[in-house]
């Protein structure tokens, strides 16, 4: 499997090569000659480590702290604890559309900041054609993941379908439960569980394997099919099943496991000086 590694930087003067996807692009440059540019008087720190560029406006600020004050990271919408991820029924915070994933990524390479990789590539991988063309700022400048960002992501859709097909299969298989008074009629109900999603496997193949519980929850599952014994087993199982997915997010995706203090294990965090 292969593994993202992050460009390093040419220079200590806060500039980049223009391979880490971070938040200056081609177009921005050309949108905003630096010549037409202003340095902030109130965000320009001269042992600042990181130069952004909004509009035509710079801003030299430290990285630290940039991945410190982060309303993404503030939000846990793309934080690394599952018991806090699986929460929430949207993948980005209020406010924010799904294609605004892309920016977190980029946002997580700039600073450094690789816990958020694993849930905002994740998201990425929902976009369809939009992960491709990425989304306009208000400055009508673009945003968009870098090429290495799309192949991982197009990499592992195969992956997440297949961990979703086989999510959904370890959820049919009958596991009636020790404390289970209708066995036969557990048995019987699993097997129209089975006959439900063979007239709709939609239901079960898709790009994210953690939605598997809610969609059997919505779309499957009916309230006498299983007595409440066997029930709870199935959501053990299917509860352990998703956990111990999680944790292998990471190498599904083709990234590094997140270190300590969220950079990737042998890697230097983009944009250190």
């Amino acid at each position: 499997m292969s593994t993202l590694k992050r460009a390093r930087r040419d220079s200590t003067d806060g500039s980049f090569d223009g391979q880490d996807g971070t938040q200056q692009g081609p177009e921005d440059s050309a949108a905003f000659p630096e010549s037409t540019r202003t340095l902030d008087e109130e965000f320009w720190y001269g042992d600042g480590n990181i130069i952004l560029l909004a509009g035509d406006v710079e801003f030299r600020v430290y990285m630290g702290l940039l991945a410190e004050n982060s309303p993404v990271l503030r939000d846990l919408y793309y934080t690394n604890d599952f018991d806090v991820w699986d929460k929430h029924t949207d993948y980005c915070p209020p406010g924010f559309e799904d294609v605004h994933s892309i920016g977190v990524v980029n946002l997580a390479h700039l600073t450094g900041e690789t816990s958020l990789l694993p849930t905002a590539l994740l998201a990425c991988c929902q976009l369809g054609q939009r992960i491709v063309n990425g989304f306009e700022r208000e400055d009508g400048t673009h945003e968009h993941l870098t090429l290495g960002d799309v192949s991982l992501c197009h990499t592992a859709r195969k992956r997440l379908i297949y961990e979703s097909t086989r999510m959904a299969c370890l959820g049919l298989r009958p596991m009636v439960s020790d404390e289970c008074k209708t066995a036969a009629v557990c048995k019987r109900g699993f097997k129209r569980l089975l006959d439900r999603i063979e007239a709709d496997v939609s239901v079960i193949v898709g790009m994210d394997p953690f939605q598997c519980k809610t969609a059997f929850e919505e779309d499957v599952y009916q309230e006498d099919d299983l007595c409440k014994a066997c029930r709870a087993v199935v959501d053990d199982h299917n509860d352990r099943e998703r956990c111990a997915l999680w944790n292998r997010l990471p190498e599904i995706l083709g990234i590094a496991e997140p270190g300590p203090g969220g950079a990737e294990e042998g890697s230097e965090a983009v944009g250190a000086t």
